[in-house]
């Protein structure tokens, strides 16, 4: 894992392709970068490889210190789409293919040395908590075989777990060891988490933080 503490996501610049990203994030003085993988596969789709990827990342001197995202696991038995938010139906949702891309994302992941995955919860979806738990572990077992951390991301829009306490929930009943929180400063003030449930969470269980703005 990179030691790189700060780093820079290139979700601030949707506009930009994923070289684009890397070079902007290196000429700002940064170290550390996000992987962006739908900017991935774009760079993949017109003829690169996962090398050439690597040779940029040593060409700019940058570390992957994060990959996002997983979404829409949770109530699903833990498989996830990949950088999709709302599940459509149809034959690009069955468990095969999901599991495949699933497969994908982690190789292409682990190839590039990013170990901590965000993985966001439901933005459509409500239930018992203690499933999600079970889902996030299955999550974090399937991923473990390539060097993943999985980074619970609570959203403070979501229908139920909108804040650092009930996300803490969730990692904690599964209970594994590569399982812990993302903390986005936007979905502390959006979700109306408070400083004490923050200090409640043993600090190695939050894996990453993202420094967002908010009014």
């Amino acid at each position: 894992m990179s030691t790189d503490r700060l780093a820079f996501s290139p979700v601030a610049i949707p506009q930009c392709t994923f070289e684009e990203g890397l070079q902007i994030a290196a000429e700002a003085g940064f170290r550390g970068v996000a992987l962006r993988y739908n900017l991935l596969e774009d760079f993949l789709s017109r003829g690169n490889t996962i090398a050439d990827a690597r040779g940029l990342t040593k060409q700019f001197a940058l570390s992957f210190t994060e990959g996002g995202f997983l979404a829409e696991w949770q109530f699903h038995g833990g498989v996830p789409l990949v950088c999709g938010r709302k599940r459509q139906g149809g034959s690009e949702e069955r468990r095969g293919v999901l599991l495949q891309r699933l497969q994908t994302f982690l190789e292409r992941c682990a190839a590039l040395n990013c170990e901590n995955i965000t993985a966001a919860v439901a933005l459509w979806d409500s239930g018992d908590l203690s499933i999600a738990a079970e889902d996030f572990g299955w999550l974090c077992d399937f991923a473990k075989p390539y060097g993943a951390r999985l980074c619970l991301e609570f959203i403070g829009q979501a229908p139920q777990v909108r804040d650092i306490k009930s996300a803490y929930q969730i990692v904690s009943e599964a209970n594994r060891d590569n399982g812990g929180l993302v903390v986005d400063t936007f979905f502390i003030h959006q979700g109306a988490s408070q400083l004490a449930d923050i200090a409640a969470v043993p600090v190695e269980k939050i894996f990453n933080v993202q420094l967002a703005d908010a009014k």
